[in-house]
């Protein structure tokens, strides 16, 4: 027994639970309704209940959390030891206990190879905010790969994301068509993809590509993101408006950061910028002093200079960080999505108890 788990897209009589672990691999936009479908239906597997609270944990206080995860392990105990070790596993992750969920997930890969589901929490690796596990995750990550084989879809997206922050930019490239090739609607993989041909300068053909694999998912998870991987392939092809206007229409007013790195890259070729980020929403921000890892931030982030020497190890950015018109007056926080490794100590974790 591997472990891994099958899935076949949302085709006409496919199971409910086979379609939520597709939509929740994909990270689809109908990845909650799918989940909540699957609870709702059998709400006796515990499986199902975790995997709900890991995608919902975060909107959830901590009584909730608590309370849906101690079902779900109760429930996951009386089906098998996989089914206890996934849902403890979630549990960890969705208290913030990275460290522990790392050293967890080691055991589990050695019990059950190439396990997809388990798959999904080996960012905690890179949460831990320590190169070490870091370097631990992604030696891990091309095992399973390894185990799982090229025909597995989830594990070829994950090994090409990896590639990607490595900055094995061809290698990635290679790894998400592989992917896509196998599952075209892999979001991992699209994710891995505009990451490469932006190092590789694709420009318009990845605008288009990313357009049209939107539109059939326009509420995928990492819409927002794409759209804005999108607007710095229209920067970097002169197409300015196209990239204001993705920046205004499908940014939110919480994403700061890839406002101010669209704005910034508009002002290093003298190009008026997309519309101003609220003030009070970056002053929000500001006050929380998260850290980030620097090194993991890709070489075409424009570092502005006064970041640039701060090292990794650094507890707290200065007292107001600034507030200049050359960034449109937002913090030049970094743009990357699942690149944004806070601190422990930024993000405390939860309260629990075994």
């Amino acid at each position: 027994m591997t472990g891994r788990t099958t899935v076949s897209g949302a085709a006409a009589g496919t199971p409910v639970e086979k379609r939520a672990v597709d939509a929740l691999l994909s990270l689809s936009g109908r990845t909650l309704p799918l989940l909540r479908q699957w609870v709702g239906s059998d709400p006796g597997c515990g499986v199902a209940r975790a995997l709900l609270s890991l995608a919902t944990g975060d909107r959830w206080d901590d009584a909730l959390l608590k309370e849906q995860l101690v079902m779900a392990h109760r429930d996951a105990l009386a089906v098998g030891e996989r089914e206890a070790s996934l849902v403890y596993g979630v549990f960890l992750h969705t208290h913030r206990q990275y460290r522990l969920t790392a050293d967890h997930l080691v055991g589990h890969f050695v019990r059950w190879p190439a396990d997809e589901l388990a798959g999904l929490m080996l960012g905690a690796f890179s949460s831990c905010g320590d190169a070490a596990y870091r370097a631990q995750g992604d030696a891990l990550m091309e095992q399973q790969a390894a185990v799982a084989g090229p025909e597995s879809w989830p594990w070829v997206s994950w090994l090409a994301s990896t590639r990607a922050e490595q900055g094995r930019v061809r290698e990635a490239h290679g790894l998400a068509g592989q992917a896509l090739a196998l599952h075209p609607r892999s979001g991992v993989a699209v994710h891995a993809l505009a990451h490469a041909e932006h190092e590789l300068g694709a420009g318009r053909t990845c605008t288009g590509f990313l357009d049209q694999w939107l539109q059939a998912d326009p509420q995928a998870v990492q819409s927002r993101h794409l759209n804005w991987h999108a607007a710095l392939q229209s920067i970097a092809c002169g197409d300015f408006p196209d990239a204001r206007r993705r920046a205004d229409t499908a940014l939110a007013r919480t994403d700061v950061g890839m406002r101010a790195a669209t704005n910034w890259r508009l002002l290093l070729v003298g190009q008026t910028p997309a519309g101003r980020s609220d003030p009070d929403q970056v002053r929000y921000c500001s006050p929380h002093r998260a850290v980030w890892r620097r090194s993991s931030i890709p070489s075409t982030w424009p570092w502005p200079w006064p970041w640039r020497a701060r090292p990794t190890t650094c507890t707290s950015w200065p007292a107001e960080p600034p507030l200049t018109n050359a960034l449109t007056s937002v913090t030049p926080w970094p743009p990357w999505c699942r690149h944004w490794q806070k601190s422990p100590r930024a993000a405390p974790a939860r309260r629990w108890t075994c």
